[in-house]
């Protein structure tokens, strides 16, 4: 199994990998904190490896759609193919 979403269950980063499936991104510690998780804890690539929630969840948990300026400048935020149509379109990319 993969990042699985603390909310819905949604594997974020499913195998096999493929083009448009991955919602795996990092926003900035204090949108972490306004959807109510823990603090994040960077690991060697900039991610944390604690908890996950999905674009979906965290938005359900702040009320509120993602924007750009809500995700930190960290690697994992670059355009990828691999990311969701939704997280796309949050991160503006």
């Amino acid at each position: 199994m993969g990042a699985i979403c603390q909310d819905c269950g949604l594997d974020t980063t499913p195998r096999p990998v493929t083009k448009g499936t991955w919602e795996w991104y990092m926003v900035l510690p204090e949108i972490w904190a306004q959807a109510g998780m823990p603090p994040m804890v960077p690991n060697e690539h900039g991610l944390t490896d604690e908890e996950f929630l999905c674009i979906g969840c965290i938005e359900a948990r702040l009320g509120r759609l993602l924007n750009a300026s809500d995700f930190t400048s960290q690697r994992v935020n670059e355009p990828s193919e691999f990311d969701t149509p939704r997280l796309v379109s949050r991160k503006g990319t």
